[in-house]
């Protein structure tokens, strides 16, 4: 009857062994490194969907104050020494405090845009065109107002003196002030409701698709 050389056996069991553990160990490297590396990607596009939520918010804000109605003689006043008009006296005084007023309003609107365009960019590398076409209508409303507030400016210096010029000021106060229309209701208010819910659609889906697990609750 052959003997057994155990030693040798066991030998081989332990090259088997070392060999399996390695396989493992490398294994459960490998798939940790791909968690982490997606953990990693989820947690950057996360913050990102935030950041550019956030921005969006920054803009609807600045123009929900942009069409304040009123607007003081301090804040005119405030805005004739940044803009640089503080030495225009009397009735020229008088003339500029109004649109250096809202070029002051404007510039805030416009550095909002600004930074929700670079986060839009960095957004579009990652998700496509579709996040421009989601915030398009945001852009409208921001355009829609800059041209009705030149429309009410230059009627601040021209007075209107026909039916046509008078609609135009009408309407441009409409959307400028937030004044209703005929039918009682603020179109442009409800105009930039709907962009907002837009681009909301958009983002938020993404935020909570990419809660880094440091960021669920229990």
């Amino acid at each position: 009857m052959p003997t057994i050389d155990w030693l040798r056996v066991l030998s081989g069991v332990k090259e088997v062994v070392v060999i399996f553990a390695a396989v493992t160990g490398a294994s459960v490297a490998v798939y940790g490194l791909q968690t982490w590396r997606r953990q990693l990607v989820g947690g950057a596009e996360w913050d990102l969907a935030r950041r550019l939520l956030r921005r969006v918010y920054a803009v609807r804000d600045g123009l929900n104050q942009m069409r304040g109605i009123f607007m003081s003689g301090a804040e005119q006043e405030d805005a004739l020494k940044k803009t640089g008009l503080d030495h225009l006296q009397g009735k020229e005084r008088e003339a500029a405090a109004l649109g250096a007023g809202y070029q002051v309003r404007w510039e805030r609107v416009r550095t909002a845009l600004s930074d929700l365009e670079v986060e839009m960019l960095e957004a579009e590398v990652l998700w496509g065109r579709e996040v421009v076409e989601a915030l398009d209508p945001l852009h409208k409303c921001a355009k829609e107002l800059q041209v009705n507030l030149t429309v009410y400016l230059h009627y601040q210096r021209d007075r209107p003196r026909t039916p046509t010029a008078q609609e135009q000021l009408k309407k441009a106060e409409q959307v400028v002030f937030g004044m209703h229309d005929e039918s009682g209701r603020d179109k442009f208010a409800e105009q930039l409701s709907a962009a907002i819910a837009t681009a909301e659609g958009f983002i938020r889906p993404r935020i909570r698709a990419m809660v880094p697990p440091s960021k669920r609750s229990a």
